[in-house]
């Protein structure tokens, strides 16, 4: 059934800029109400919060884009209807970082990794900085029609090293940017949501495929070590020899983890030291900072290494993403286009 939002279904748009900052919270709250989304949301009360969503329908689909400053949230349970079908959510991080937990599986999600969250089960995330990302909200039938009968796909992750992540991530960017261009006649908006849920269909019975089963274990403890990594990302001697001791754990164990995931101890520690210097050449706060300042305190130890990786990963010097920022307004950096997927760093 076509979602509805007291009428024909509508693109719709949400932000948070004109909200007072005691409302924002429970105006995200509804805002998420509207495309399918039930969530409890806390706030730091020391960060001021921000907030963005536009969607757009397409079939029995919402196609949505969201950006958003730290919070956490929870699903609340569920209020559906008898016979209200049930729903799923693919998740597409453009940019940014964020923990999720949905039953036994917890894990995170960098830049382009992807997860399967299932909305009758219960789930949790947590945004430490800010976040980009694409979602479309379908119905679960129509996914679970395309993998094995037995496939329990809630909260899979589709890690951005997948050979089929490059695909997946330009096709549901494109849709997102098709949807909210054009009015698509309704044969044509059914076979596209249709090849929409084909392609995820694909992608999902690769990982299914090639999974090991779910450690509760070994989740949380890779969640600790993210934790203590976030934590001290200004440390240049953070190796893998150093965590590892921290958790009374092989290296070779650790890795493993972290293989698990989708990554390695080393991409992991370097795009969230990248991250991290990004978010203060965003800010114009810290304009008077200097590059090699900046990078020092991320835990690079030369500025021109620092550089050279800065540019593979945003394809601009850092003097030169910065200059993108200078003298604009706003207390938040305005949502960039969806970056082109890339192969991983050696």
């Amino acid at each position: 059934m076509p979602l509805r939002h007291n009428g024909p279904p509508r693109s719709i748009t949400f932000s948070t800029d004109d909200v007072p900052p005691p409302r924002r919270r429970a105006y995200w709250q509804a805002s998420l109400a509207e495309v399918h989304l039930a969530m409890a949301i806390e706030l730091s009360p020391e960060r001021s919060f921000h907030a963005a969503l536009e969607a757009h329908p397409l079939h029995d689909m919402m196609v949505i884009k969201a950006s958003m400053t730290a919070h956490r949230a929870r699903k609340l349970p569920s209020t559906a209807l008898m016979g209200e079908e049930e729903r799923c959510l693919l998740l597409i991080n453009l940019d940014g970082y964020v923990e999720l937990r949905q039953g036994q599986r917890a894990f995170s999600l960098s830049r382009h990794d992807i997860a399967m969250i299932d909305l009758q089960e219960p789930f949790d995330y947590h945004i430490p900085e800010q976040i980009l990302v694409l979602a479309l909200n379908l119905p679960r039938q129509s996914v679970a029609e395309r993998l094995p009968q037995s496939a329990d796909f809630a909260g899979i992750k589709l890690p951005a090293s997948q050979p089929m992540q490059p695909i997946t991530l330009s096709f549901f960017n494109n849709l997102f940017s098709t949807t909210g261009t054009a009015a698509l006649h309704p044969p044509t908006s059914l076979r596209i949501a249709g090849h929409a849920v084909d392609l995820l269909g694909i992608a999902l019975a690769d990982v299914i495929d090639s999974r090991p089963n779910p450690s509760p274990y070994r989740a949380n403890l890779l969640r600790r070590i993210k934790d203590f990594i976030e934590e001290n990302l200004h440390e240049p001697l953070l190796r893998v020899e150093t965590v590892a001791a921290k958790y009374r754990i092989s290296t070779r164990y650790l890795a493993m983890l972290f293989r698990a995931d989708g990554t390695t101890f080393s991409d992991f520690l370097r795009q969230r030291r990248l991250d991290r210097c990004r978010r203060q050449l965003e800010d114009r706060g810290a304009a008077r900072r200097q590059i090699g300042e900046i990078a020092l305190g991320a835990g690079f130890t030369s500025q021109a290494h620092f550089s050279r990786l800065f540019r593979a990963t945003y394809q601009k010097t850092p003097r030169q993403y910065r200059s993108a920022f200078e003298g604009k307004p706003g207390p938040t950096r305005p949502t960039p286009a969806a970056p082109k997927p890339k192969a991983e760093m050696a």
